[in-house]
């Protein structure tokens, strides 16, 4: 099952095909095609238009079948009634939430056992501080590992143990 109208060509990966159901859009592609200056292959087998185009071009034909889609959409929401409406209650909804954080007089952070904790790290390349590759070998296969370094960021939910468990 094919979630895109392109895939890699089955037989040349030089290649990618756009697929179209119908004659109007891909006509439509077509003139896309040439007014843009891309070259491409056309055919048509049983109710699907093909189109063939060189993967050095593969990201201009991409931009033109994302544009001549977004053309022919329809709207995730077609009752423009129910979309406002939709607006209208989510912003209702997040005033609503920051109303109640501005006003609120509770300080739960400071009874609760739970805290939120934010975290950051960064790990050096082990190759910076000396440290050399981990190697292992078995025949005529060999693997060495070198981290090359990195970061990350978190947030998480803590629970602090009761003092009895200390």
């Amino acid at each position: 099952m094919r979630w895109t109208n392109y895939f890699p060509h089955p037989g040349d990966n030089r290649y990618h095909v756009f697929v179209f159901q119908t004659a109007d859009l891909a006509n439509e592609f077509a003139n896309r095609l040439q007014s843009e200056g891309i070259p491409f292959e056309r055919d048509q087998e049983n109710q699907e238009w093909l189109f063939g185009i060189h993967r050095e071009h593969f990201a201009q034909a991409l931009q033109q079948n994302h544009l001549l889609h977004a053309a022919h959409r329809t709207p995730f929401i077609p009752v423009k009634g129910l979309r406002i409406a939709m607006l209208v209650v989510t912003l209702a909804m997040i005033l609503l939430g920051l109303a109640g954080a501005w006003f609120s007089t509770a300080n739960a952070q400071t009874r609760s056992p739970y805290r939120m904790v934010l975290h950051g790290a960064f790990q050096f390349p082990l190759e910076a501080v000396g440290s050399e590759p981990i190697v292992q070998a078995e025949g005529a296969l060999e693997l060495a590992w070198l981290p090359t370094g990195g970061s990350s960021m978190g947030l998480r939910i803590e629970r602090e143990l009761n003092a009895s468990w200390h």
